[in-house]
């Protein structure tokens, strides 16, 4: 976010022709932060990668940079998984690709 509030130029940085959701980000460049977690400076751009908003969380609070919902688990793939560790690595498989089609 800009600082105030608004969104950052990230969009119009954007070199690529492709949805914002299928830009090359190297893996190593993305760290993983739950909803709940307090939002900080380091954390860069914020984007949730649900369709569920977390219950007790504000907008404000969440301090979201983008909102897209489209890179989110689908919610046929979320309902199967079922938070079951067993299925983590088949979601993941499942997930990847999904988001390559």
């Amino acid at each position: 976010m800009d600082g105030h509030g608004g969104f950052s130029n990230i969009e119009r940085e954007c070199e690529f022709d492709l949805p914002l959701w299928k830009w090359p980000i190297r893996a190593d460049n993305v760290k993983l932060k739950r909803a709940y977690e307090a939002a900080a400076a380091e954390d860069g751009t914020r984007v949730p990668v649900h369709r569920l908003w977390p219950r007790g969380v504000s907008k404000k609070d969440a301090a979201l940079s983008l909102g897209m919902k489209e890179i989110a688990p689908s919610s046929e793939l979320r309902k199967w998984y079922a938070h079951d560790p067993d299925r983590w690595n088949e979601i993941r498989k499942r997930y990847a690709s999904s988001l390559l089609a």
